[in-house]
């Protein structure tokens, strides 16, 4: 009750399952009701062994381990790639899946089409801690405020490449972002 309520006001939700318990399949069932109900843009960060549970959401944002358990396929090349972001596309009825791939950079998918493939921004890599979480975070942010998939996906990108720059737990300003981006 308290998710739906939060909702109303929101202009996006965000659901990172940790693989802790609180991600439930009524968690990410009401997650995907939130999206039809109140046209929320709904993200939600997975966890290898809750894939049956992610239907119905504006995106996913698997990291490519991730993404390769949930379609049961492994990605070793661009062919692969496609075929894996289709089939979550399709099984999970997705509106987008964006797949993170490290070194690889990501590989964005919106409707029928093939993954947009965006190269990493990382320059130096000290920690990956939080990547992840600065990913679906900045995209789904830029997403509320009116900027298309490519943008928002390059922007989370970016984002991510300062991150990771970082020992522990990092946080990106806009100064920041703007600074790397331009």
């Amino acid at each position: 009750a308290r998710f739906y309520k939060l909702s109303e006001s929101a202009d996006a939700v965000i659901v990172s399952d940790y693989g802790k318990g609180v991600v439930t399949s009524d968690v990410v069932r009401a997650a995907g009701e939130i999206k039809r109900k109140y046209g929320r843009f709904v993200s939600l960060d997975p966890k290898e062994k809750h894939f049956p549970y992610y239907r119905n959401l504006s995106i996913i944002t698997p990291n490519q381990k991730e993404a390769e358990y949930g379609a049961g396929m492994k990605i070793t090349d661009t062919k692969s790639l496609n075929a894996v972001g289709r089939k979550l596309m399709e099984e999970l009825n997705l509106d987008l899946c964006l797949i993170t791939r490290g070194e690889h950079g990501m590989a964005l998918f919106e409707g029928k089409g093939e993954a947009r493939e965006i190269p990493t921004m990382a320059r130096e890599v000290y920690d990956v801690t939080g990547a992840g979480d600065t990913v679906i975070s900045l995209f789904s942010a830029c997403v509320a405020a009116g900027s298309d998939y490519q943008e928002a996906a390059v922007m989370a990108n970016h984002a991510a490449g300062l991150v990771i720059r970082e020992i522990g737990t990092a946080s990106v300003t806009p100064e920041q972002l703007e600074k790397v981006m331009f």
